[in-house]
């Protein structure tokens, strides 16, 4: 059996110089040195759509240490980096981001095995080599039009199937082109096409295209949110591999991911809920996943949290996007 054991992880985030380019105003650790009157928001050109860009700086700084009780070897990493991005202002309904994502080795303090071990690094650096990660990890347009928002490019995903799991120091980013819309009340629901990403934390250290897992022309996916009955919150997706095959006409594993889940708060106790949860695969050449889960929880002296929960899958293994 395989184990890891984190012995520290420490992570500071910050967000610096958060303002417009053009305001004069701030101090680069984004404190104000004057009162400075409100920059009119109302942009005219596409000069002005960048002036009144924002940029951002999102930092971190990780340690971890990984054990194994087979007798594999540790490994360990003490990385800094982060996030530093530009995002245009909004002109005519359009603007663009551009993102540097970075996890560099601090002080030597890192294992080179950390990158070659079979049983799995720490996720910190770049997979195989363990190298510091470095690379443009969002370059996308957005254009948004009354309750719609269309957005090409690079950028994180936050689906039940496609998130960014951001948890350690770096969240994964996709290439992916998404049409989001709010028309209905309560309601979000979100089609996409995904072809490539940078894998689980961003270790693949770049954008690799994922044929032989999600097929030669990428996943296409609809995704919802609704909270339009009182004290029902419902979330659902269902993604599906466009061709069966990998670019080598090798048949990829698994032909759509599926899942769906709900909560209800209860009327009485403290914070009482039931949650439900389904999901499943389907496998091109084995039997299908499924997955069945409930919950039901209440708060005890608005202190303790007490659960009860279920959970089973059955047939084969059940895999979000992430894990598939």
């Amino acid at each position: 059996m395989k184990k890891f054991t984190i012995l520290s992880a420490m992570t500071t985030t910050m967000i610096m110089a958060v303002h417009p380019v053009g305001d004069a105003g701030h101090a680069l650790d984004g404190t104000h040195e004057a009162d400075v009157p409100a920059i009119p928001t109302v942009v005219t050109s596409f000069g002005d759509a960048l002036q009144k860009g924002k940029f951002t700086a999102k930092t971190r700084t990780f340690y971890m240490k990984r054990t194994f009780d087979d007798g594999g070897p540790d490994t360990t990493a003490l990385t800094f980096g982060g996030i530093f991005k530009y995002e245009s202002g909004n002109y005519n309904g359009l603007k663009f981001g551009l993102a540097y994502y970075g996890s560099h080795s601090l002080f030597g303090i890192f294992d080179r095995y950390e990158g070659a071990n079979p049983h799995g690094g720490t996720s910190l650096l770049e997979r195989n080599t363990g190298e510091d990660l470095a690379f443009l990890g969002e370059a996308y347009l957005q254009y948004d039009m009354s309750n719609t928002m269309v957005k090409v490019g690079r950028q994180q995903l936050a689906t039940p199937l496609m998130q960014n799991h951001d948890l350690r120091l770096l969240p994964s980013v996709y290439e992916a082109a998404i049409i989001r819309n709010k028309d209905i009340q309560d309601t979000m629901i979100e089609i996409g096409y995904v072809k490539r990403y940078t894998g689980f934390t961003s270790k693949d250290n770049r954008f690799l295209d994922q044929n032989t897992k999600w097929g030669k022309d990428g996943l296409a996916y609809i995704s919802f949110s609704n909270k339009s009955i009182e004290n029902l919150a419902l979330h659902g997706q269902y993604i599906k591999a466009i061709a069966d095959t990998a670019n080598d006409g090798s048949p990829i594993a698994i032909d759509d991911y599926k899942y769906l889940d709900f909560t209800y708060n209860l009327p009485f106790g403290t914070k009482t809920y039931i949650k439900g949860q389904y999901g499943g695969n389907a496998y091109a050449s084995a039997d299908d996943s499924t997955l069945l889960g409930a919950k039901i929880g209440t708060t005890v002296y608005d202190m303790v949290d007490v659960a009860v929960l279920y959970d089973k899958i059955s047939g084969n293994e059940f895999k979000a996007v992430e894990s598939g």
